[in-house]
């Protein structure tokens, strides 16, 4: 059978052109489901496993599962937990060269489906949650009296408080505070920095009330920059937690 034609756009696209668009228009997007955490992690991910390897300079028409597999290869013996996630990555940029240059087909996901039906899955280790009150405490006490910095005991703090993923409390800046006369903190976190699978069901902010308790936290950090746990060395806008 006759296969259909690359279209000019895409056969002279390397992938490491297709993932710098890509990673502009996640940037970029008005309503991107991807935050500046994300955005970090993933040019990180990509930087260290995926620039070095011969798929970088790779046009993405010639880009097959065997290739991204070949690139991946240390990866999925050293980190088999992450290698799944670069392959997501690179199936996302794909993606896109499939919707903006005509990409024929992912091959990324091809080799997701793949693997899916040869491999047994990566059984990621999950840590019980603690449903209870004396746990919760005991956790509580355990980070106050900790040795860790100021900035990250009241950002694991507030993570408990809230129960808010560590990327949403690490990430937070100042102007999504509102200090009100009574003493109580209104915290309103962007949509678009909310890890949210359907944006449908949630088109709104997340409206949170904090206790004085969290409040009086709150009001111990020093406002340095833009972001209330900014990191005490290197160029990061934040810590990570």
């Amino acid at each position: 059978t006759d296969t259909a034609p690359v279209p000019i756009k895409a056969a002279a696209m390397t992938f490491a052109d297709a993932w710098e668009d890509f990673r502009k228009q996640m940037s970029t997007a008005a309503n991107s489901k991807w935050s500046p955490a994300t955005l970090k992690q993933s040019t990180a991910r990509m930087l260290n496993h995926v620039a070095l390897t011969d798929l970088w300079d790779m046009p993405v028409a010639r880009v097959t599962g065997t290739a991204i597999k070949n690139a991946l290869a240390d990866v999925r013996q050293k980190q088999p937990k992450l290698a799944p996630k670069i392959i997501q990555l690179i199936g996302q940029v794909l993606a896109w060269v499939t919707s903006e240059a005509g990409l024929p087909n992912n091959q990324a996901r091809m080799l997701k489906a793949e693997l899916k039906a040869v491999e047994k899955p990566v059984v990621f280790e999950k840590l019980p949650a603690i449903t209870d009150a004396t746990g919760l405490g005991n956790l509580l006490r355990a980070i106050e009296n900790s040795s860790l910095y100021l900035t990250t005991r009241i950002a694991l703090l507030l993570q408990a408080y809230t129960a808010q993923r560590s990327g949403e409390v690490a990430g937070a800046r100042w102007c999504e505070f509102a200090f009100q006369d009574d003493g109580k903190v209104v915290w309103t976190i962007p949509r678009a920095r909310m890890k949210v699978s359907d944006w449908n069901k949630k088109p709104y902010d997340q409206v949170l009330t904090l206790p004085l308790s969290v409040a009086n936290l709150i009001k111990r950090l020093p406002k340095e920059t833009d972001y209330l746990f900014a990191p005490r060395h290197g160029d990061a806008d934040h810590i990570t937690v």
